[in-house]
């Protein structure tokens, strides 16, 4: 009866990349080897090392693609606020170069100042304004505003005033 070649490199792998349900027991199983044999050429080839590396290379990995899909995640939503505050100011720069009557110049301005103080407090930076600035602290025109910088949630662009 001759030897069968076993593909020991093959048996290291699966090891390695295995989960914990896949041991010496199982491999040997498997190829039909004596579960010692699998045993002494697992301890010399420090596998149980190599497994314990590979495992920490994946959680390292992982946590890397998260942290960059954040990262991602977080500049794309910040370029939509910034484009909607691009919008937004240059909404407000026409409404007070037309005059409408019916524009609330004030009410806009204040909710503007509330609005920079909560990206600054956003970035970590002290308040710019008083929230409380012009009693103006619920003021709808400033809600609609801050909701739609966030969430872009308005069908025709920033919110002109309170409803």
């Amino acid at each position: 009866m001759t030897a069968r070649k076993v593909d020991w490199e093959q048996l290291k792998l699966e090891y390695i990349q295995g989960g914990d349900g896949v041991t010496h027991k199982v491999l040997s199983t498997r190829h039909g080897l004596a579960e010692a044999t699998v045993s002494r050429r697992a301890s010399s080839g420090r596998w149980l090392e190599a497994r314990s590396e590979y495992r920490q290379e994946v959680v390292s990995l992982t946590a890397q693609k998260t942290a960059e899909a954040e990262a991602e995640r977080r500049a794309a939503a910040t370029l939509k606020r910034e484009k909607r505050l691009d919008a937004l100011f240059d909404h407000v720069a026409d409404r007070v170069e037309s005059a409408d009557p019916g524009f609330q110049v004030q009410a806009h301005a204040v909710a503007l100042g509330i609005i920079v103080d909560k990206l600054h407090k956003e970035l970590g930076k002290p308040d710019a304004v008083d929230l409380n600035v012009g009693g103006q602290k619920d003021n709808p025109v400033r809600l609609q505003l801050w909701d739609w910088i966030m969430n872009g949630n308005s069908g025709n662009g920033p919110p002109d005033k309170a409803d």
